[in-house]
Order: structure tokens, then C-alpha cells, then sequence
């Protein structure tokens, strides 16, 4: 345990004490990384990232800590925040792997 939180604690002498103490400071963590993390979602651009593996890397680990905060983003989601950030000069080869994954030729 840190030193600060340490001082701050040290006078709870019944462990349930000091479990709801640091429960009621600690316990929202979820709600503020959740917001958070909606927020780098919403700004997360394939365009930003010099290769596919970082842009997938990035997505991904969003995916999971939105996992730990009980929300889950579908794979469905994941490939459609691709297409939808794709540079401009690509969103011909975009609409034609939107109907291949429609018409179920991709999965």
C-alpha cells in the first residue's frame, strides 16, 4: 500500500473498517475509466496510426478495459469504427468489403 494512503488509514484497527473505507474511495474507479475510455473510442482514427497492427493493438486493449468495466464493444463494432475512419482515398475499397462482410464472403 502506498505510504499516503498508509497515514491516511493507519487508525482503522478492524480490517472490514478499512476494506469499506477504501471501498467507498476507491470503488468507482469503473465509472470514471468507463467515461474515459468512451471518449478515446470516439476519437480513435485508423488514419492516426502508421500501421494496422497498432490501430488493431489500440482497439483492442480499449475493447478490453471496456470489458473490465462491464460494457462490451463487438467485433462487428470494431471493424465498423475502421471502415468509418478510413483515409478518403480508401473508402471505395471500404463499401466493397462492407458488402463482402454483408453478404457473409468475409467473417
Amino acid at each position: 500500500m502506498d505510504e499516503s494512503l498508509q497515514l491516511e488509514y493507519m487508525n482503522e484497527k478492524n480490517a472490514r473498517n478499512l476494506w469499506v473505507a477504501l471501498e467507498e474511495r476507491f470503488g468507482n474507479f469503473r465509472d470514471s475509466l468507463l467515461s474515459d475510455l468512451e471518449v478515446r473510442w470516439q476519437n480513435l482514427r485508423f488514419s492516426e496510426f502508421k500501421t494496422v497492427m497498432q490501430y488493431n493493438s489500440e482497439a483492442l486493449r480499449i475493447k478490453s478495459l471496456m470489458h473490465l468495466c462491464e460494457k462490451a464493444i463487438t467485433k462487428d463494432q470494431i471493424i465498423e469504427k475502421a471502415f468509418s475512419t478510413f483515409p478518403v482515398s480508401t473508402l471505395m475499397v471500404t463499401r466493397n468489403y462492407r458488402l463482402d462482410v454483408n453478404a457473409r464472403r468475409i467473417k
